[in-house]
């Protein structure tokens, strides 16, 4: 199970998601609620073995005190494959706390950083969630839950049809939302976990694959953001906002991707 923050009930705006701020503590209360949701539906629909990968900020959000002892829990970065490290060898995934892309007008809305326009992969926008569920198409898992707002809900039924989604809140702006209490949420992705693990066992899942090859864009809000990226190997500019690369396999268009945005987001 791959975890992120801004996806979770009750969750609105950036100072909540910043450890360090007031408001996060609350934040990550409510987003351990939801882990915890669905490791419970996993394990009653018969999962005998669990990895939980913290996949929020610096990845170290997640209480080791306060989770579901049953699992594993990988804490901290980097990590190479960051939101799915570990991941491969696994029979299914589950996304929670997950959220739209950037350029999608979904509550606390981006990909990877807060620097970007947008981040598109043969023309299509691409979330955060497509590249996790592609790099797992690539090793042969797929994804059989998703929970977040309801505008990451239409972009799971385009991609992921086969998975379950549970919306947990509306967007209402980037830094608004009108949100499940905790109660109705946990209940409903536990519920969904459950679901998931059961459309595995009945062989319902599907993986997601993208044909290549693999034109990936990444565009920044600032010029000189784009020119720190462009010092990628293989990079190219496109105009003064967006860099390009060209990958073989998905996998190193997911590399290129991260290394673009990371060099870009510096300073």
């Amino acid at each position: 199970m791959s975890s992120d923050m801004e996806g979770t009930a009750g969750v609105s705006g950036w100072p909540e998601t910043q450890p360090g701020h007031m408001l996060y503590p609350r934040a990550q209360s409510l987003m351990i609620g939801e882990v915890n949701a669905a490791i419970a539906g996993a394990f009653e629909a018969g999962v005998d073995e669990m990895l939980v990968n913290d996949s929020h900020d610096g990845m170290r959000n997640l209480s080791p005190e306060e989770i579901d002892p049953r699992v594993r829990l990988l804490l901290g970065a980097p990590k190479r494959h960051a939101m799915v490290d570990g991941a491969a060898g696994h029979d299914v995934a589950l996304f929670t706390g997950y959220h739209a892309a950037a350029g999608a007008p979904g509550n606390l809305a981006h990909t990877m950083t807060l620097h970007l326009v947008e981040v598109r992969l043969n023309g299509t926008l691409a979330s955060e969630t497509f590249w996790n569920a592609g790099l797992l198409g690539e090793w042969g898992v797929p994804v059989g839950l998703v929970t977040g707002d309801e505008v990451l809900g239409r972009h799971i039924a385009e991609i992921l049809p086969w998975a379950v989604f549970v919306p947990v809140k509306r967007p209402v702006s980037l830094t608004a939302s009108a949100g499940l209490s905790p109660k109705l949420a946990r209940e409903a992705i536990r519920a969904g976990a459950g679901e998931a693990i059961g459309r595995m066992q009945r062989g319902e899942l599907r993986l997601f694959q993208v044909p290549g090859p693999y034109e990936l864009t990444v565009t920044f809000t600032e010029q000189d953001r784009a020119a720190r990226a462009n010092v990628c190997p293989r990079s190219r500019h496109i105009d003064t906002y967006t860099v390009a690369y060209t990958g073989e396999t998905f996998e190193e268009a997911y590399m290129a991707m991260r290394t673009l945005t990371a060099i870009g987001a510096m300073g």
